[in-house]
């Protein structure tokens, strides 16, 4: 048996088959860096995606538990502080909930898989069809 090239197709096996000719194909030719970047961005577009959970998850924790708890406001010592520590951290996890909700949004719309073939094209986030 003849030694074939590499990429050479067996002859048995193209026997009988049928072959449509699609290569209108458009090819990237790119650099290693340029890849990782691109993938590392597309990461933290997906993380970004679920980051909301944990805010929403403490302010809703937060809430629950003052609505549900009596903090007798008599005890100047214990209540009052206690009061104000609680809603400082649900005023807090409710902005972080905010912001990380709105980046969650925008990670939704910003193109998942086609996001990175522009990076990789070198195109802009305005260059979209």
């Amino acid at each position: 048996m003849p030694a074939r090239k590499v990429g050479e197709i067996n002859p048995d096996i193209l026997a009988g088959s049928e072959f449509v000719n699609n290569t209108s194909n458009i090819f990237i030719q790119t650099t290693e860096d340029k890849v990782r970047l691109a993938l590392h961005e597309h990461q933290a577009c997906l993380e970004s995606r679920w980051l909301w959970l944990a805010p929403v998850g403490i302010a809703l924790s937060v809430l629950l538990t003052l609505k549900t708890v009596d903090i007798p406001d008599s005890n100047r010592l214990f209540g009052i502080p206690t009061r104000a520590a609680f809603l400082g951290v649900l005023i807090a996890s409710a902005v972080f909930s905010a912001i990380t909700i709105l980046r969650a949004i925008k990670a939704w719309k910003s193109g998942g898989v086609e996001q990175v073939i522009r990076a990789l094209k070198g195109k802009k986030e305005s260059d979209r069809p």
